[in-house]
């Protein structure tokens, strides 16, 4: 047992301890820290350490029965997982209970039925609704390994308020390989650890993989005279919601983290993790856009049918049973041909500024990515060799992304690339909002509304203050 005061608790403690990356890497494979980035450049070993790739719940430790880690598969499946309450409330809203919602037939089921009793509820399973899969409520209880008396720099991980993301947990299950970053069970000079797994998720997936576990802290709001710092909750609630995507694999849909029952005791170490590990019904894997890109437009298109069908047979019982002797006539064609024309000649005159600057936009600060479907060749017309990563690009590429940088890191030239499209769209839709605003609103405003507001006011003329057309504006902008 090691002496707590001999540990090192600060963000050294993941750095590179060793003289050599040859060594590294050897002590590396000893040990099995998978979550280190070591990489095979040449005849040179880089160890690196950007990404943290964690087969546990990060800074939960000290737990009755998983002592320093809890592995996420030994949480969520764990024997002591229970069903909820039948008769406890749901959904406060409605006053439904988990009787209501889960149905009387899952509670004749273990908290992790059989995979033979697995019911998946798919994307056109309208009247399954509510599948049959591992609902794990539990709570365990831990101590906190943190000095509590002893602030830091920046909130700690039971301080983080409401709003933030304290992790991420990647959304699909990874297999051995793919965490561990080999091709075989032996350890080889081209393991790249979590690194590979980053790696691929960051070239053939996107950033909705990673599910961020959001912090829910307004419980503090209760506390009197504020709760920010050296406050600290004894109740925590881990809620993760699932998508049963067949009958051996989930998909993480969301996660959240709640705090509640704050107190300022510093000698108190106690707290208590509860555990919700629950899948969705079908309305709510809907609401969520858990299901793929397919449902969401066969539903757009039957709703749009059904809609269309509900209004064509509401006017046709308004012609039957119409009185008139001579009832007008439905004038689709010449509706169509009044309203589609100028719809489209109006959508492409707006689209037509945007896409010219969004290219633009997209060719100056990304053009690596784009070049090669150009039919000209554009390497003898511009510097630069167009690498898929831009590190030749010709603009961009040596600024800093802080001005006290004495020289760029070419570690933060992706995350400044996308830094740089991003405000780009953020002014270019900034402007699209102040140009909507003045067509929707234009300045009109008539000699009688200046008089009356000079009647009312005689201030008015002097200070100006009249000034309808941008009070609309401001108002259409700040507040739709």
């Amino acid at each position: 047992m090691e002496n707590f005061e001999d540990l090192r608790s600060d963000s050294g403690w993941w750095d590179n301890l060793f003289n050599t990356v040859l060594e590294a890497k050897e002590y590396t494979d000893m040990y099995f820290e998978t979550f280190h980035g070591s990489s095979l450049d040449g005849e040179v070993f880089t160890w690196d350490f950007t990404e943290l790739v964690l087969p546990y719940l990060p800074f939960f430790s000290n737990c009755r029965e998983f002592d320093s880690y809890i592995p996420v598969w030994a949480l969520l499946e764990s024997p002591k997982c229970e069903l909820p309450d039948p008769d406890e409330v749901f959904d406060e809203e409605t006053g439904s209970t988990y009787m209501d919602y889960l149905g009387e037939s899952r509670f004749d089921l273990p908290a992790l039925p059989h995979v033979d009793d697995i019911v998946v509820v798919g994307p056109l399973d309208f009247f399954v609704f509510t599948p049959v899969a591992d609902y794990c409520t539990m709570t365990i209880y831990c101590d906190y390994e943190e000095k509590l008396a002893q602030r830091d720099t920046v909130p700690r991980w039971m301080e983080v308020q409401s709003g933030n993301d304290l992790f991420s947990i990647i959304r699909r299950p990874i297999s051995y390989f793919e965490y561990v970053g080999r091709t075989t069970t032996r350890t080889g000079l081209l393991d790249n650890g979590a690194k590979t797994l980053v790696g691929v998720i960051s070239e053939r997936e996107s950033s909705d993989t990673y599910v961020p576990v959001g912090v829910d802290r307004d419980a503090a709001n209760t506390v009197p005279g504020g709760c920010a710092e050296l406050c600290f909750p004894r109740e925590m609630t881990l809620s993760i919601d699932y998508y049963q995507k067949s009958m051996i694999e989930k998909q993480i849909v969301a996660i959240e983290l709640g705090f509640d029952s704050f107190d300022f005791n510093q000698d108190r170490t106690d707290y208590s993790l509860s555990v919700n590990f629950r899948p969705l019904d079908y309305l709510e894997l809907i609401i969520k856009f858990a299901y793929d890109a397919g449902i969401f437009i066969y539903l757009f298109v039957g709703i749009g049918v059904a809609t269309v069908s509900l209004t064509l047979l509401y006017w046709t019982v308004v012609r039957v049973t119409t009185q008139l002797e001579s009832p007008p006539r439905l004038r689709f064609h010449g509706m169509i041909t009044l309203i589609v024309p100028n719809a489209f000649a109006g959508f492409g005159l707006a689209m037509l500024p945007i896409w010219m600057v969004t290219f633009a936009c997209v060719f100056f600060l990304r053009g690596f990515n784009i070049a090669g479907s150009f039919p000209i060749d554009l390497q003898g017309l511009m510097p630069g060799n167009f690498l898929p990563d831009g590190r030749d690009w010709w603009l961009g590429t040596g600024w800093t992304l802080h001005y006290m940088d004495a020289k760029p890191d070419p570690r933060d030239l992706e995350r400044g690339q996308r830094g740089r499209m991003g405000l780009a769209f953020v002014v270019m839709s900034a402007v699209c909002i102040m140009e909507g605003c003045k067509i929707f609103l234009p300045k009109r405003v008539s000699k009688r509304e200046k008089s009356i507001e000079l009647k009312r006011d005689k201030n008015a003329e002097k200070d100006a203050i009249w000034i309808p057309t941008l009070w609309k504006r401001s108002n259409m902008i700040y507040t739709r």
